[in-house]
């Protein structure tokens, strides 16, 4: 009981400390060309959107300079921190999974499809909060040679329909294992990973950061500048953790979801020009958009669809581990109301399972010694692709 006690003291010390006094979320929905040397010079928290939409979190003396420069805005928050105290007290929303029923679900998932999920653990946060993925295909327990495809969400705290989307999928694609053909088919042919909770901590506290003040997605190691309070490359447990999962498999397409618009959003983040396979990677995210219930979700490389960022999961997954990797905005509210997590969820499954049905396409094999067969490690490069 004690532990239980000191538990729920501690979540309600990180939520409490997790916006600052009378810090509010606002929107500004025109394009104003000083609105980015505003944030730069005052340090402030911002995302930019398309056509030069921005989503700030601000105190009065914050929100003070913006007015004097003209900038108009729309308050969509009042008070976040209050917010955040109230999202998950008493009674959770009706259809939203706290972290801890997220983590149960897991489990069950697990003990009740043994044959068809494994759960991995690759570590713990700083608060000793579990971090966790589901393997699911016909045999869990081995590396077969076939095509890996990984979801993984959350990595945004307070973005909370990523979480929901992958643990609702997971559950979904086991319950319809016996009945659903097609759906057994990918599942005995593909190894499907779902990383259902990349920073449990900061969806505890509804804070985009982790326990520790740092946005993961500006963490990882490939074209790492040190934003957003990251002190090195894959410094935080949640990114050292995600990358484990990631390094020691071979994910054709990696999707990690966020929300706060509606894009699909891939390489390059760090950089304007295109990468190396952008038309490839733009036709694969074009046939997301066109498999998925959206009736005309935007997608494109991140620098210049959205804003440049350095250090995301993306880029490294692409630039460093040859997958097709992207940021799948799933709404434009970071917290939909609850009557439309299963709206979200729906809009999205059928591009998940094409997803997970065109990463077993193209080229496949083992690179094998030639005079032992034994496999050995390599890279292809198909001209200049991977």
């Amino acid at each position: 009981m004690k532990k239980i006690i000191a538990a729920l003291l501690l979540l309600v010390a990180i939520v409490s400390a997790a916006w600052r006094v009378g810090e509010k979320e606002i929107f500004v929905s025109k394009y104003y060309s000083k609105l980015s040397q505003i944030v730069k010079d005052n340090n402030l928290k911002c995302d930019f959107y398309p056509n030069g939409k921005a989503r700030l979190y601000v105190i009065d003396q914050e929100i003070s300079l913006l007015e004097r420069s003209g900038i108009e805005y729309k308050i969509i928050k009042e008070d976040l921190k209050a917010f955040a105290e109230n999202f998950w007290t008493s009674e959770v929303p009706s259809g939203y999974y706290t972290t801890a029923e997220i983590t149960d679900l897991a489990d069950s998932l697990s003990n009740a499809f043994p044959d068809l999920c494994q759960k991995y653990v690759f570590g713990a946060t700083a608060l000793g909060t579990e971090l966790a993925a589901l393997k699911i295909t016909d045999n869990p327990d081995i590396d077969e040679n076939e095509a890996e495809v990984m979801f993984d969400g959350g990595i945004h705290g307070d973005e909370v329909g990523g979480a929901e989307n992958c643990i609702r999928f997971a559950r979904e694609i086991l319950q319809s294992y016996e009945s659903d053909e097609y759906i057994r088919g990918l599942i005995d042919n593909r190894e499907i990973w779902i990383y259902y909770s990349v920073n449990p901590d900061g969806r505890n506290a509804m804070e985009r950061e982790n326990s520790q003040g740092v946005d993961c997605n500006r963490d990882w190691g490939y074209m790492w500048n040190g934003e957003s309070g990251s002190s090195g490359a894959y410094s935080q447990n949640e990114s050292k953790a995600l990358r484990d999962c990631a390094y020691n498999r071979n994910f054709v397409v990696h999707t990690t979801y966020h929300s706060g618009i509606e894009f699909i959003s891939h390489p390059w983040s760090y950089r304007s020009s295109q990468c190396a396979d952008n038309a490839h990677i733009n036709q694969l995210a074009g046939l997301y958009a066109s498999s998925s219930g959206y009736a005309n979700i935007p997608y494109g490389p991140g620098n210049t669809g959205m804003y440049p960022i350095n250090g995301s999961s993306k880029d490294t997954n692409y630039g460093a581990y040859g997958s097709i990797s992207w940021s799948m905005e799933i709404s434009v509210d970071k917290q939909p109301p609850s009557t439309q997590i299963q709206y979200y969820y729906n809009l999205n499954k059928p591009a998940m399972l094409t997803m997970i049905e065109y990463s077993g396409y193209g080229i496949s094999g083992t690179i094998t010694d030639e005079t032992t067969g034994e496999p050995v490690k390599a890279t292809i490069f198909v001209n200049d692709y991977f």
